[in-house]
């Protein structure tokens, strides 16, 4: 066998799920399933389920409804929830995670995608995470609230965004393909169309095409993910999140997707989920979900 005829078998295997008995160890990564909903083709978010765990959810790129899917880690679908009230669209869905707030889980979706930076004003959907639709069926629920914002300096590309559970504060990673991506701050809880929030710069960090976000339960963890690896920023509890995100973040190295574009923690907050975009032509189910152990470990103490 030629040396790129052995590169392509090995890659070809890194996607083969394993025995039903087989453990995955720390550091290799394994496609848990396939989605079995051929109505997920561009899975731009992924958030898991604290009312419902085992579950996770997500989300279609912009030309879907405003519309949640849960699948399990089977890749079984669990059903369909559309949002629904005044002015709830997808104009470009990009990310979604879960938090809680006052004991209550919640879902915040996205809608910071903006290609062309013609956009004025964004929308951040804060959503009392649904129960299961029977038999996995159809369900509606409205939105808490929806936050209209802008940010201090222009329009921008955003497809990482997350709640600090500890804060409450939203944070954003805007899309750049090369220098410094910005880090920004939504902190209101409410807007209306003629007076949205600020999304306030909190620094800049070197990632390069962020695609998605997501939050450690305890706050103290944050993973961006981008086309290629994930990079994880840690702060202590004394710290704020824009002293973490000025440091050199832990590079985390992931398997090859076709559109890596989302990630998620899972419940010991170590272990990784990600999954991929498809492609709108696909033809039938073909979105992985892909878990990646790993143990927790620590940044290197500030000097």
């Amino acid at each position: 066998m030629s040396a790129s005829h052995a590169v392509a078998a090995a890659v070809a295997l890194l996607f083969l799920p394993p025995p039903a008995a087989e453990a995955a160890s720390p550091g290799r990564a394994r496609v848990l399933a396939t989605l079995a909903s051929d109505q997920v083709k561009e899975s731009s978010g992924l958030a898991r389920g604290l009312a419902n765990p085992g579950v996770f959810w997500t989300h279609n790129d912009s030309g879907d409804g405003p519309r949640l899917y849960a699948f399990g880690a089977d890749g079984g679908a669990r059903g369909v929830v559309d949002l629904e009230g005044p002015g709830v669209r997808n104009v470009d869905w990009e990310d979604l995670s879960s938090f809680t707030e006052n004991g209550r889980p919640f879902l915040l979706v996205a809608d910071t995608g903006d290609n062309r930076f013609e956009r004025d004003v964004y929308t951040l959907y804060i959503v009392p995470e649904p129960g299961l639709p029977s038999a996995g069926g159809h369900a509606t629920v409205t939105p808490s609230r929806a936050i209209r914002f802008r940010y201090e300096d222009g329009a921008h590309d955003c497809e990482a965004a997350a709640v600090d559970p500890t804060s409450g504060v939203v944070y954003l990673v805007t899309k750049v393909w090369s220098g410094k991506a910005g880090v920004y701050a939504v902190a209101c809880r409410e807007s209306t169309e003629d007076e949205p929030c600020r999304a306030v710069s909190v620094g800049t960090a070197s990632l390069p095409r962020a695609t998605g976000m997501d939050f450690s339960a305890d706050g103290l963890r944050a993973i961006v993910v981008t086309r290629g690896d994930a990079f994880e920023f840690e702060r202590t509890p004394e710290e704020a999140w824009p002293e973490a995100f000025a440091r050199k973040p832990r590079r985390v190295d992931l398997p090859h997707r076709k559109q890596g574009e989302s990630i998620c923690y899972g419940s010991d907050d170590a272990t990784l989920y990600l999954t991929s975009e498809c492609g709108k032509k696909a033809s039938g189910p073909c979105v992985p979900l892909i878990e990646v152990p790993r143990a927790r470990e620590r940044l290197p103490e500030k000097r």
